[in-house]
């Protein structure tokens, strides 16, 4: 039985291929595939109660509000999410706060701002099991909007390429929950 399938850079895959997805599936991993879009979701949704780890990430022809309204009701055991390069609404985020068998959440490039800070927080304190968090590439993301997000004691922590990650930042991290929680942190 198949349990874990990686489709990236695949230029031919559509969505009729995802019509014989088996079951139960436990990973799939959808990364830079410019021939699926927003028709995928329904055939996904079919089987996202199996699913414990998706990734679709890099696919811009999916909308993150379709992504979180068709398909994310139906990860019931969903641990590890991925949804990196998708600019996130406060709708998506707001949707997000109902996963709490959530471990890792991948946001990287997702164009977060400060004014979703709050809500990013408030949605990471609603994961209980949320231990690892990417947050690589949101530029937008001032130095007070990273250290509030720290506050939440996450295991592991990555915040690649973003110009705000200076000493200052690194030094208050060290003061928050977070530097006696931290296993693993890239500020690379």
């Amino acid at each position: 039985n198949l349990r874990e399938l990686n489709i990236k850079n695949c230029l031919k895959v559509t969505q009729k291929a995802f019509e014989y997805i088996p079951t139960p599936l436990k990973r799939l991993r959808i990364t830079h595939c410019v021939g699926i879009d927003n028709e995928i979701l329904p055939k996904l949704s079919e089987r996202g109660d199996s699913f414990t780890e998706l990734r679709i990430s890099g696919n811009n022809r999916l909308n993150s509000d379709e992504i979180i309204s068709t398909l994310l009701p139906t990860l019931k055991n969903i641990e590890e999410l991925d949804l990196s390069g998708f600019k996130m609404s406060r709708k998506a985020f707001n949707e997000l706060h109902n996963k709490g068998s959530l471990r890792y959440l991948g946001l990287v490039n997702c164009g977060l701002t400060d004014s979703m800070t709050n809500l990013l927080y408030s949605t990471s304190i609603a994961f209980s099991g949320l231990q690892e968090v990417d947050l690589s590439k949101n530029p937008n993301l001032t130095e007070d909007s990273l250290i509030s997000i720290c506050s939440r004691a996450f295991r592991v922590l990555i915040m690649r390429d973003m110009a705000q990650v200076n000493m200052s930042l690194f030094d208050s991290l060290l003061k928050t929950p977070f530097a006696k929680s931290i296993e693993y942190l890239d500020l690379s």
